[in-house]
């Protein structure tokens, strides 16, 4: 497991587990987020029902417009993945995860599957409402998001699905710390040959769930792991790591991989990427990419898209350097648009940069 993970060509089924939030996207000034609603820039964190609709309302107040528009971070991995395998033979994506008995979540179903992906295996709430993100955009594109589970609150991966699927990946956003069976999923997965591949979600997680984190990566359930730079300190932190290893993204990545065998791939926005893993020689192989210059609208599902492009490419068989590339180039396709809604005219040139790229 400790190796840089690839598949064969003999057919990938993506499997991708989260909550299918509904992104409400609102463009504020830092000074707003920060003076007006108390919030610290960054980060997502989960808020409750009465202060979500407060904050929705201080926003509609201060005459910010809001936008709605299907997002999640496991969710958009999977619209990603589907869209960058369009048209590819034996290629499968799933999401996975539990859906509000309303319109909107009527509404993100619809919207998943006309991007490809099957949600045969997501779920429909008896009562509750479509769960929200809140994401709050600054000038500099920098988001803070707050969500209200709602219906995702009660999700759980059945067994049944693991064992009818099988699949060869099965991705969990970092926001899944929160359900208590994420251990024993886990390991249920891993019994099945599947290869796991995981992210820290944000600061916020890692400081409420590091126990949590821990557990997983000592128990080497996962095969990938993405971060940001931000996580990777936070993480590196709490954990105690040596102080080289805080040092650079670099130093983090290959301590990572040395000491949990896990490839470990650190998103650096602007600077590119980063990433480490255990060859086949038993070595620690690092990799970098540099980021694309294009221009920010805002960072929403940037870091998804990102981990889409490097999974992708490793589902493929393509070497840890090409999967950085990949990343870094459909990453940087999610960043010039508003929400995680990357348009078909630039998907479409993302695909074709990418499978050239692999063809090399």
């Amino acid at each position: 497991m400790g190796n840089v993970p690839s598949s064969a060509s003999a057919g990938t089924t993506l499997l991708a587990v989260g909550d299918p939030v509904l992104d409400i996207v609102s463009d504020c000034p830092a000074s707003f987020v920060v003076e007006s609603l108390g919030f610290a820039l960054g980060g997502c964190d989960l808020i409750d029902e009465d202060a979500l609709e407060d904050v929705v309302d201080r926003l509609e107040s201060a005459s910010r417009t809001l936008r709605r528009i299907p997002g999640g971070s496991a969710a958009n991995v999977a619209k990603c993945f589907a869209r960058l395998s369009s048209g590819a033979r034996r290629t499968d994506v799933y999401f996975a995860g539990t859906l509000g008995r309303d319109a909107s979540g009527k509404r993100y179903r619809r919207q998943m599957e006309a991007v490809g992906v099957k949600m045969r295996w997501s779920t429909v709430h008896p009562s509750e409402a479509n769960g929200v993100c809140l994401c709050m955009v600054t000038e500099s594109g920098e988001r803070t998001m707050r969500t209200a589970l709602r219906a995702s609150r009660t999700h759980e991966l059945p067994q049944k699905c693991i064992d009818a699927l099988r699949p060869t990946w099965v991705h969990f956003e970092g926001y899944y710390v929160y359900k208590p069976s994420i251990i024993e999923t886990m390991r249920s997965i891993k019994g099945c040959g599947s290869k796991i591949s995981f992210d820290f979600a944000s600061f916020d997680v890692i400081a409420s769930r590091m126990e949590v984190f821990e557990e997983i990566l000592d128990a080497r359930l996962v095969d990938v792991l993405f971060c940001n730079e931000e996580e990777a300190m936070a993480f590196a932190t709490r954990r105690k790591m040596a102080d080289g290893s805080r040092d650079t993204p670099e130093a983090f990545a290959r301590e990572m991989a040395a000491t949990l065998g896990v490839t470990m791939v650190v998103s650096r926005g602007p600077k590119g990427c980063v990433a480490a893993a255990i060859g086949s020689d038993g070595t620690v192989q690092q990799a970098s990419a540099p980021a694309a210059s294009v221009t920010v609208v805002d960072t929403i599902g940037a870091g998804d898209h990102f981990s889409a492009g490097v999974l992708y490419a490793l589902a493929h068989a393509a070497t840890l350097e090409t999967a950085c590339l990949c990343g870094c180039i459909a990453g940087a396709a999610a960043v010039e648009v508003s929400g995680a809604q990357v348009d078909d005219r630039r998907m479409k040139d993302v695909v074709k940069r990418l499978h050239s790229l692999m063809r090399q």
